[in-house]
């Protein structure tokens, strides 16, 4: 055995016995309509055997045995190879993941991993599969927010693969989230989270046509107008009148509660009214994921004399 195929073999500490799996790219004799050939990936390990199709279509003659690759050069036979390298990287990184962690890895494992682990081909799939993972740790906001980004880029298209992505690609895209009437921070808050996910598909080893790091993204902020102190007075009396509708008064309320305490709506809509004590409230500070305290100021103490519905419906 080859020192370069003995750190892929699996030790099974009890016996003391390596168990050798081997991977290969094999595509099938006969063809499709189109005269191509389904590729698959065979696996052999401890008298076993399993083969994968990998919905991947090549021309039978143009396969190089050898080196596993189509013998072509032109850019769709470049997209199929670079298709097969995500998948040898994919192979590679479930073979070390195992030996370094002395874990036995034998055919069957190696096929669930390979089937139901880390997508490494289809965009789609990679980032849905990582905003599942993350979601426990994202803000609720936030986790809707890509989830809602990732739906409206499969109406651009269903299907991206990772060999396909590049400069003009982006241009491409961007110019249709343009079409469809996005303002121009919102193609730009689109591009950063498409941006996130392409950061995290390489830091996974998936390889890449571009480096997440050159892509620039614009101003997500908008634009926004700070209101005069005089205009939140006119706010604040409009607000305390007696021909204001009930419904009005408590939307007002919670944005002049934010205008006097600096919090976010998404903050605020979490506050109860129980949590208000006679000199201070708590809220949970979602962005830094803590509780804090923050006093009751006279004008807070006001607002929430005139209208005692707020904090009790939202």
């Amino acid at each position: 055995m080859v020192a370069a195929d003995a750190i892929f073999d699996t030790r099974v500490d009890t016996n003391k016995i390596f168990v050798s799996l081997k991977t290969k790219f094999i595509p099938r004799r006969d063809k499709n309509k189109e005269g191509l050939s389904l590729l698959y990936l065979h696996i052999t390990g401890d008298k076993l055997r399993k083969r994968i199709p990998l919905d991947i279509y090549v021309p039978l003659t143009e396969f190089c045995p050898q080196t596993q690759r189509l013998k072509l050069l032109d850019d769709h036979s470049r997209d199929l190879n670079l298709i097969i390298d995500n998948l040898q990287s994919k192979i590679t990184s479930i073979k070390t993941t195992y030996r370094l962690t002395n874990k036995k890895l034998d055919v069957l494992s190696f096929t669930e991993e390979f089937v139901n682990g880390i997508p490494r081909v289809n965009f789609f799939a990679f980032a849905d599969w990582f905003l599942e993972k993350q979601k426990g740790q994202l803000a609720p906001s936030t986790y809707k927010k890509q989830k809602y980004t990732l739906e409206k880029l499969k109406r651009f298209r269903s299907v991206i693969y990772f060999t396909k992505i590049d400069h003009a690609f982006l241009l491409t895209m961007r110019q249709w989230m343009a079409n469809q009437g996005n303002l121009k921070t919102t193609v730009e808050s689109n591009i950063s989270t498409f941006k996130k996910f392409l950061t995290a598909a390489k830091k996974q080893g998936i390889l890449l046509p571009i480096d997440p790091n050159e892509i620039q993204v614009g101003n997500t902020n908008g634009n926004r107008t700070d209101l005069k102190p005089s205009e939140v007075n006119r706010l604040f009396d409009y607000y305390k009148s007696t021909f204001i509708t009930p419904q009005n008064r408590l939307v007002l309320g919670y944005f002049l509660f934010s205008c006097f305490t600096g919090l976010r709506i998404s903050e605020v809509m979490y506050i109860e009214r129980n949590q208000f004590d006679e000199g201070f409230f708590e809220f949970f500070e979602k962005k830094k994921a803590r509780f804090q305290r923050r006093n009751i100021n006279q004008s807070t103490r006001a607002l929430l004399a005139e209208c005692p519905e707020l904090f009790l419906d939202k």
